[in-house]
């Protein structure tokens, strides 16, 4: 078991997107729970960015130095590297802030809430540096956003 090696560091955020109900839906059955997407639900994330952007201008954070971000599909995290310091790199490869998001998306596929632990464990086997500064993002049906600055602690 490994120690948490990040603390909150700054204001919580919670967004759900105007009139996006429809986007994304919870479903539950006999089966269990189910998620039904439609096709304006692929543009939710790029749709919520400017308000993500004014939260970090209010936090101070215009260039996190790590990303623990829900890796819910290719698209969601392509239009969550479009947030500020986020830029898109489009080599898998290359050290970039959302690398954890992608090897756990490769490497699992989206576990729904539960990707967040392993993306969570792939940064603490690959931490940033003492004192850097990030951003915790994560999405949800509605279409919600919830995020939180943080501080990483060696």
């Amino acid at each position: 078991m490994w120690r948490s090696r990040w603390r909150w560091a700054g204001t919580a955020w919670e967004y759900i997107l105007p009139d996006s109900r429809h986007r994304y839906v919870g479903r539950l059955d006999a089966a269990g729970l189910h998620f039904d997407s439609k096709k304006a639900a692929t543009k939710a994330v790029a749709d919520l960015m400017p308000a993500l952007r004014s939260h970090l201008a209010q936090q101070s954070l215009t260039q996190p130095e790590f990303t623990m971000l829900h890796p819910g599909g290719p698209r969601i995290i392509e239009d969550a590297e479009r947030a500020p310091g986020l830029d898109h790199n489009p080599d898998p490869q290359a050290d970039k802030l959302t690398r954890h998001a992608w090897a756990t998306l490769r490497e699992q596929g989206n576990l729904g809430g539960a990707a967040v632990m392993a993306v969570l464990s792939r940064t603490h086997d690959d931490p940033p540096a003492d004192g850097a500064r990030g951003l915790l993002l994560g999405f949800g049906p509605g279409f919600a956003a919830a995020a939180a600055t943080a501080t990483w602690l060696a």
